[in-house]
């Protein structure tokens, strides 16, 4: 049992680690300015004013990153909870867990944007989830 909230507390933490760590990483590979609505780099700018508009793209990033956090770890968390659900109704350990959750956990987040969205998302995730599972069984 101990061994059970582990994984749904680790799915969570992970989750919420690549969230907070993934914005960050888009923003140092897209340079200040770059989809932030600044620009820092015209002509005759300062120093200061340039290292100003700096510090505002990378607090906006943090809180991106804050933000996409919580969504990750959210979703880690539901998705690891309900793949053990699955698998103690189951009482089997095989690639059909994954590939359940992850169709209900993409069919719940796509819903909003019709049964369609929904029935793709939740295809995409179970894929996704099956890949998982077969290049890393546990």
């Amino acid at each position: 049992c101990i061994r059970d909230r582990r994984r749904v507390h680790g799915g969570a933490a992970g989750g919420g680690v690549l969230g907070f760590l993934f914005p960050l990483v888009l923003f140092c590979f897209g340079g200040m300015g770059m989809g932030m609505g600044s620009d820092h780099f015209a002509v005759g700018v300062s120093t200061k004013t340039h290292f100003k508009g700096m510090k505002a793209d990378w607090v906006n990033a943090t809180r991106s990153a804050v933000s996409s956090s919580r969504n990750f770890a959210q979703f880690g968390f539901l998705f690891g909870g309900l793949e053990l659900a699955i698998e103690k109704r189951r009482a089997k350990h095989d690639i059909w867990n994954p590939i359940y959750s992850g169709f209900t956990i993409g069919a719940g987040y796509g819903m909003r944007s019709g049964p369609f969205m929904a029935v793709g998302s939740g295809l995409g995730l179970s894929l996704m989830s099956a890949g998982m599972f077969w290049l890393f069984p546990m």
